[in-house]
């Protein structure tokens, strides 16, 4: 809805009654809206903008909403635009909720003359959507959902809106149609030609099912919603498949652009596949059992059929077959135990996946003939994306079988169907890498690379050494093994094939007990695959991005594999000059490497020396303005001081913490005032320093540096490095003071995360020495005015500073900063509690901003 001019608005909410005259006045004008169509759709959006402030309020205000509504319903090539309007300008009514707030608007189901208003919109509404079904819009026709004029599509918008927000109240109403309501939106949905008007009228459906779900996990007793629109469900499911299908939809399927790619990397034609494929998703989860039962014989049967005569099957037929294995993995989630029972469905996913795997050998026959076509390449890819999600089933398979494969002997192991179906997914897969990447194949590849790393990354099983041959295969495309290889794949596939193997060297085998994870082996063939890659940057960072959440044991094996290659980047960092590709990729590779193996990193004492002095030898203020000059240059300077915090974390080597200090507060601060992520980055630093180091600055035990001395001549614990913590201390009063309000809240949220952490303010020496300038800094910004939005957090802080600490005069300070007539306003006693102390402050500052 267009928007009114705020003092339009203002009129409207001081004279309502005035304002809904003279839009009834207009309104009556509706018969003769060719000489006042400018006026008419100006009343209209007034009329709008009164229903979504006042509702039904206003007298008479329902009136005209049935009215205009009546006028809408009958549109006309001559009419039509303002009839358009109309229905935007009831949006906010239909919704019952205000875009602006969250009023409620026509509370039906407290007030009966609302529900007759609402109720007569909704039928009128309804009815022009059953008229437009009976009656098939041609190309030309001003009903047509491309013919510019908005009307269809904002008749979708509305059926959508009840959808969303009222189907749940009317479909509990027995007297409510809701059955035939439903059956004419179905009948409009699937009658519609065009794939705008489709894709529209689906997120009618969508909306649909998101509140059966509701409904069904919310009815413990009674007849589920499932139940009760069963029927619907099952010819919902069976149109969305049809319409996805070339058996049914081959013209308007063929019409959809199938060559270029958006970037999600799916093209027209797909992404349109995909939606429909949603829809049986979401069906699926109200009607698993039903929806399974009906599409697993029909996938069966028809990759049986393609596998016994595959010169039958045409383009098109082809085209459904890949579909139907898009649906088949879509919907691997209900095969899983989280879903249903495991075993319900463990023969029949079992049967399913041996012919997935049979037809993908078939495939790879024909690929290898080199008399593959389009669409059996594209089916070739459609097959093996299909088994991905089919690892998840086979991880639980495994998990299920494991308690006999521990027990069983190597020549049992063989024969076991957990080691037959892993054995056949490396089986369809390592070939196709092995081939040589020609334009068909690398498509294929792409693809075949994702399925083994799926494999190595979810099911990653123990036994992989009866695997030999073929992980030795596997092995040589990485450049390891008995027979390294020089394969040359696509740069991407490379890296994903990398990625499949370090899973296999770094990741724990589910369910098996340390002794049985064979560390020490699986970590000198990763030590082999980081040494056949050198150059990698990108892919040794991956690696550490696999393990960061992982064990000990993990990071332990990738820090030992990769550390000569983090020695070979560091002393590339020292050029600081990001328009080198090897300097950007150096730096980030460090930053992945500290960041991510934590301690496993920071053990190595000369790696951390060698890194601090990388970063700070030879750099400098100036050096550091040309940085923040350039995007990447930013980014570098946040990449070493995430480095340098990780060093100061975990790290034991005392040389190390004054370089770092030096490092942050007289270069990368002073230079990074015009920038604030490397400043908020700074900043953090030296709260990590503070909390992580604490007794560099605070020597002695930590009980006694919190023994209270509430005068400033009292004995209390001496600070050590007093000059640096202060030093510190400023650039953070700096930042809150700053008009920046970025800037402030960090350093702000800084504060009360260290307060947090180590109860900062309330040890005793900085209560003397520090608190008093925290206090005056606060003070001085919240009577300045300066960022309201973070005024709670300011006045949290300053409590933190001022509660039981005599050295605090906020009296004084008050004074000095206040108006003389306030002069002798109260501030809060020492020992006040926070909420008070809230309440008395915000009243000195109200008072102070007059």
């Amino acid at each position: 809805m267009t928007r009114l001019r705020p003092k339009v608005h203002e009129v409207i909410l001081a004279q309502p009654d005035l304002i809904l005259l003279v839009v009834t006045d207009s309104l009556q004008k509706l018969t003769n809206f060719a000489e006042n169509k400018a006026e008419l759709l100006i009343a209209i959006k007034l009329l709008g903008v009164l229903g979504s402030i006042y509702s039904l309020s206003v007298e008479s205000l329902g009136d005209c909403f049935k009215h205009v509504v009546s006028f809408a319903v009958k549109p006309t090539e001559e009419n039509v635009d303002i009839a358009a309007q109309i229905l935007e300008s009831i949006i906010d009514f239909v919704s019952g909720k205000n875009k602006s707030c969250s009023t409620v608007i026509a509370d039906y189901r407290a007030n009966a003359t609302s529900l007759a208003v609402f109720s007569s919109i909704l039928e009128s509404v309804f009815q022009v959507i059953a008229t437009l079904t009976e009656n098939e819009q041609s190309e030309s026709s001003f009903l047509h959902w491309n013919s510019g004029n908005n009307y269809v599509p904002r008749l979708v918008h509305i059926c959508r809106v009840f959808m969303s927000s009222h189907f749940t109240y009317f479909e509990s109403q027995k007297n409510f149609p809701i059955m035939d309501l439903l059956s004419i939106l179905f009948k409009f949905t699937f009658s519609q030609k065009t794939t705008e008007a489709f894709l529209a009228c689906l997120e009618i459906w969508d909306e649909f099912l998101d509140q059966l779900m509701v409904l069904e996990w919310s009815k413990f007793m009674g007849e589920r919603p499932s139940v009760t629109y069963q029927e619907l469900l099952v010819s919902l499911f069976n149109e969305s498949l049809n319409k996805a299908q070339m058996q049914f939809s081959a013209d308007l399927l063929l019409s959809l652009d199938a060559q270029e790619t958006d970037e999600s990397g799916e093209t027209e034609r797909s992404s349109f596949i995909t939606a429909n494929i949603e829809i049986i998703a979401r069906i699926c989860c109200l009607k698993p059992m039903d929806i399974l039962s009906a599409l697993i014989p029909t996938l069966k049967s028809t990759v049986s059929q393609f596998l016994a005569e595959p010169q039958s099957f045409t383009d098109a037929k082809i085209l459904d077959l890949g579909t139907l294995l898009q649906v088949a993995g879509r919907l691997t989630e209900h095969f899983l135990g989280e879903a249903l029972d495991f075993d319900k469905f463990e023969d029949d996913v079992k049967a399913l996946i041996e012919l997935i795997l049979e037809l993908a050998e078939k495939l790879y026959q024909v690929l290898v003939s080199k008399s593959s076509t389009n669409s059996l390449i594209e089916l070739h890819c459609q097959v093996l994306s299909s088994l991905r999600p089919y690892q998840h089933w086979l991880a639980q398979f495994y998990a299920k079988a494991q308690n006999t494969l521990s027990i069983d002997t190597k020549e049992k192991l063989e024969s076991a169907p957990i080691v037959h179906l892993s054995r056949k997914v490396l089986h369809i897969s390592i070939p196709v890498l092995l081939l040589e990447p020609t334009k068909e194949a690398q498509k294929v590849q792409k693809v075949a690379a994702q399925l083994v790393q799926c494999w190595a990354s979810i099911v990653r099983p123990h036994f992989v050494e009866i695997l030999e041959s073929e992980l030795n295969e596997l092995y040589s495309i990485g450049g390891i093994g008995p027979n390294p290889k020089n394969i040359p794949l696509a740069e991407e596939t490379k890296n994903i094939v990398l990625r499949a193997l370090a899973s296999l060297f770094l990741l724990p085998y589910p369910n098996t007990t340390q002794a049985d994870q064979k560390w020490n082996e699986r970590a000198k063939l990763f030590a082999c695959l980081i040494e056949s890659q050198p150059a990698k940057f990108d892919f040794v960072s991956s690696c550490c991005f696999l393990v960061y959440s992982e064990s000990v044991a993990c990071r332990k094996s990738c820090a030992a594999g990769i550390r000569n290659i983090i020695y070979e980047a560091v002393p590339r960092i020292n050029t600081f000059n990001v328009d080198i590709k090897e300097t950007k990729a150096a730096m980030s590779l460090t930053s992945d490497y500290f960041n991510c193996m934590k301690q496993e990193a920071t053990k190595d004492m000369e790696l951390c020396r060698r890194t601090v002095q990388a970063c700070f030898e030879g750099f400098s203020v100036e050096k550091a303005n040309q940085l923040l000059l350039k995007e990447d240059g930013v980014q570098f300077l946040e990449n070493m001081t995430k480095i340098i915090s990780s060093v100061v974390e975990y790290c034991k080597d005392a040389e190390i913490l004054p370089v770092v200090l030096n490092l942050t507060m007289n270069i990368i601060l002073p230079a990074s005032e015009t920038s604030p992520p490397v400043h908020a980055a700074g900043l953090s630093l030296l709260k990590r320093i503070i909390s992580v180091k604490y007794r560099y600055f605070f020597p002695g035990s930590v009980l006694s540096s919190h023994f209270k001395s509430n005068t400033a001549g009292s004995s209390h614990p001496k600070i050590t490095n007093e000059q640096t913590l202060f030093q510190i201390i400023r650039y953070f009063i700096t930042a809150i003071t700053s008009t920046d309000l970025t800037l402030s809240r960090n350093a702000l949220n800084l504060l009360l995360e260290l307060q947090k952490e180590r109860k900062f303010f309330s040890n005793d020496a900085v209560r003397v020495n520090i608190n008093p300038l925290i206090v005056r800094a606060i003070s001085s910004t919240l009577l300045a005015g300066q960022h309201l939005i973070i005024e709670d957090e300011l006045i949290t802080l300053l409590h933190h500073t001022f509660y039981e600490n005599k050295v605090c005069d906020l009296q004084s300070i008050f004074t000095d900063s206040l108006p003389k007539h306030l002069t002798s306003y109260a501030v809060p006693s020492l020992n006040t509690d926070f909420p008070t102390f809230l309440s008395i402050i915000r009243s000195v500052l109200n008072v102070s901003r007059g």
